[in-house]
């Protein structure tokens, strides 16, 4: 391909007269540049084709076994004493918090390239005799199963007169 070099043009602006001057060079022959192409350069192969060298490996995506948590991190709050407590919950092990065991089956954590946003779907039983005895259920019994969402934790509640839970993230 053969590119010919045109002619500079210039313009300078007088403060004062505020108008423009045109400066023109005195005409010379045009000169002709050789310019390879892009096949010509890089020796045939487009870069698309390429492949890359060996010691830069393409990262492979993360499949969704390599995502999943095995731990769920919790926070509790005890509304009788007023403390929060931060835990972690193994995924299917049931956990101790208070009189609560819950038990995560399992977490979810959206990629970073996404929203944001943590679920777990836990279940809770209330072992403890008073809290029992209010709500009228057994001790032991389920008193949650259900997901809860790190950023909207009222849309599914523990409902509980003693204690509240909500999921704060997962952890590989």
């Amino acid at each position: 391909m053969k590119v010919k070099s045109g002619i500079v043009v210039l313009c300078l602006l007088s403060p004062i007269a505020g108008w423009a001057q045109e400066i023109i060079p005195p005409s010379e022959p045009a000169e002709t540049i050789e310019v390879p192409s892009l096949e010509e350069e890089l020796g045939g192969v487009a870069p698309w084709s390429q492949v890359p060298p060996t010691g830069a490996q393409p990262a492979a995506a993360e499949t969704e076994e390599e995502r999943r948590a095995k731990t769920v991190r919790l926070n509790g709050l005890d509304k009788i004493t007023g403390r929060i407590m931060s835990f972690d919950a193994p995924v299917d092990a049931p956990t101790l918090f208070g009189a609560l065991q819950i038990t995560a089956r399992t977490c979810h954590k959206r990629p970073p390239e996404e929203t944001p946003e943590t679920s777990a779907y836990l279940e809770i039983a209330d072992f403890g005799a008073a809290a029992a005895a209010s709500s009228g259920k057994a001790r032991g019994q389920p008193i949650f199963s259900g997901w809860m969402f790190a950023s909207t934790p009222a849309l599914s509640a523990l409902e509980h007169p003693i204690y509240d839970v909500w999921v704060i993230d997962c952890r590989t």
